[in-house]
């Protein structure tokens, strides 16, 4: 999961998002934070661009200024974020209400609630009543803002008690210290066992673009659930769908590396997986680890994962299986993106 964090004047920030964010940095991120910081005292003029682009190249932060863009984030996968930090006052960030509709379709907000909401410079309550329903507000929907009249969802028929518990409790000043206090130790727990932050390098495959996000929710789902016991099927079915998408990307990006011709196994276009493994590791294009990793994941993937029946084995796949080919999962993706750097696309 990600970190979505929304603020208009980002260039504006950079003591703040320094010090908040400073748990999911690297060496290289706070090099350069700092090189900008110094830049705009300075005199300098340091950009919104420039401060999204380091906080995107974390692969935890998905940085927005402008509403259009935060929705266009949040709206279509709200469950690819742990945590939302959102300020109220968007408003310096020009927007008009097409943008708005492109994103959300349909009659709803009115141009009333939009005006309302963009004269009272409240865009912030705006993102929140469009996605309210879909996440756990109360746990990861926070404002950062100097704005603190109530939170108003022109949407809902009072009384709205999730309004007033967000109120009470997620309502963060960014000028009382208490409170970006209180939101550093949000970022700290937030890092306490997310995988991406656990295992950046691999994530960057989707960071990239090189696979579509929803072979990346399988990726995080299947790593999140690797050690569920009760999940080991599933898990082996999701491993086998991941290797797929790998190698129908490959098939798409040169077919000199996959002659999709001689290795199409029916008339919807699907690989035949075996042959294309196999075929591979002849050639040389699978070697080492991932030679024998690939064909750890396909064969007990595809034996064992939920919708195959087998004969049951003596000793079936445990959750230490699974285990172990999510790690070799790991470095298929890595070998992936390494090959795709390779291929002229």
């Amino acid at each position: 999961m990600k970190v979505l964090y929304v603020e208009d004047q980002l260039e504006k920030q950079l003591e703040l998002v320094s010090h908040v964010f400073a748990p999911l940095f690297d060496s290289d991120t706070r090099k350069d934070l700092e090189e900008l910081r110094k830049l705009a005292e300075s005199g300098f003029p340091v950009t919104k661009e420039d401060v999204r682009k380091i906080l995107d190249s974390t692969g935890l932060i998905d940085a927005c200024y402008t509403l259009p863009d935060a929705l266009a984030k949040l709206v279509p996968n709200p469950s690819k974020y742990g945590l939302i930090l959102v300020d109220r006052d968007l408003s310096d960030g020009e927007y008009t209400r097409e943008q708005i509709r492109e994103v959300l379709g349909g009659e709803w907000p009115s141009d009333a609630a939009l005006d309302y909401y963009g004269e009272k410079h409240r865009e912030g309550d705006l993102i929140l009543s469009v996605v309210r329903d879909k996440i756990d507000a109360e746990n990861m929907f926070y404002f950062l803002t100097a704005n603190t009249d109530e939170i108003v969802d022109k949407s809902a028929e009072p009384p709205d008690r999730l309004l007033e518990r967000l109120y009470e409790r997620n309502l963060l000043e960014k000028g009382k210290v208490e409170h970006v206090e209180r939101l550093t130790g949000l970022i700290k727990e937030f890092k306490v066992g997310n995988q991406r932050s656990r295992m950046r390098e691999v994530f960057a495959v989707f960071d990239e673009g090189l696979l579509p996000e929803d072979v990346e929710r399988e990726f995080e789902k299947a790593v999140v659930k690797m050690d569920d016991h009760n999940a080991v099927e599933d898990n082996l079915a999701r491993l086998r769908r991941i290797q797929e998408a790998i190698y129908q990307a490959l098939s798409k990006a040169s077919d000199e590396l996959v002659p999709t011709a001689s290795l199409i196994r029916n008339d919807k276009g699907e690989l035949n997986m075996r042959k294309l493994i196999r075929s591979l590791a002849e050639d040389g294009t699978h070697s080492g680890v991932i030679k024998s990793f690939a064909y750890d994941i396909y064969g007990i993937a595809s034996e064992s994962g939920s919708h195959h029946s087998y004969e049951k084995p003596d000793y079936p796949p445990t959750k230490y299986t699974v285990i172990a080919l999510t790690y070799a999962m790991c470095d298929l993706l890595l070998w992936f993106k390494e090959t795709m750097g390779k291929v002229d696309r």
